[in-house]
């Protein structure tokens, strides 16, 4: 069951990531008002199509879905101003924006962190860890074992000494290469 909410949710993205290309990047966000069309045929979605994807999310127990094409609800159902404890699915979310961005040119998998001027606070990225790719850091291989924000005891506890791995060597859980990719999504993409 929660692979289906995955995928559902991964769908979502992907529907919002899919809006008309004519359009510019900043008529694809929604502002603080979220617009919503009256009639999802003006967007050429068929309301028989949406009803067969509302009985799926219904059937694998997702608990809201709304799909958002270029800034504006075209459909929506549950209760979305609900907070859904989500863990670690933002892992599998930013991958799939990482791949859009990769497909488009902003992102490229074998950039270094010291190519995108990446580093941290004091203590700062050594020359070694500067040399990871995003790739590294997308496959949990960075060999960078920072401290990270939102780590739990366990991750704190099992965190690997700096310095004991070369980036793209060694595959260990950790928060800070997953945080690193969003503030280079937020970067390479705007």
């Amino acid at each position: 069951m929660c692979s289906a909410r995955l995928l559902t949710t991964l769908a979502v993205v992907v529907l919002w990531l899919g809006g008309s290309a004519a359009g510019a990047q900043e008529d694809r966000v929604p502002g603080a008002q979220w617009t919503k069309l009256d009639s999802p045929a003006t967007q050429d979605w068929s309301a028989e199509t949406l009803d067969k994807a509302r009985e799926i999310s219904k059937s694998i127990g997702t608990t809201a879905l709304m799909i958002v094409q270029n800034g504006v609800v075209v459909a929506e159902w549950g209760d979305v101003a609900v907070k859904s404890p989500a863990h670690s699915v933002r892992k599998s979310l930013l991958s799939a924006l990482i791949g859009s961005a990769v497909e488009e040119g902003k992102i490229d998998l074998s950039s270094t962190l010291e190519e995108l001027g990446i580093d941290d606070n004091e203590p700062s990225l050594t020359e070694i860890e500067k040399q990871a790719t995003v790739g590294d850091l997308i496959k949990a291989r960075s060999g960078i074992y920072h401290a990270a924000l939102y780590e739990t005891r366990r991750m704190t506890a099992s965190k690997l000494e700096r310095g004991s791995h070369a980036p793209g060597t060694f595959w260990h859980y950790n928060n800070w290469d997953f945080n690193a990719l969003g503030t280079i999504y937020r970067r390479q993409t705007g």
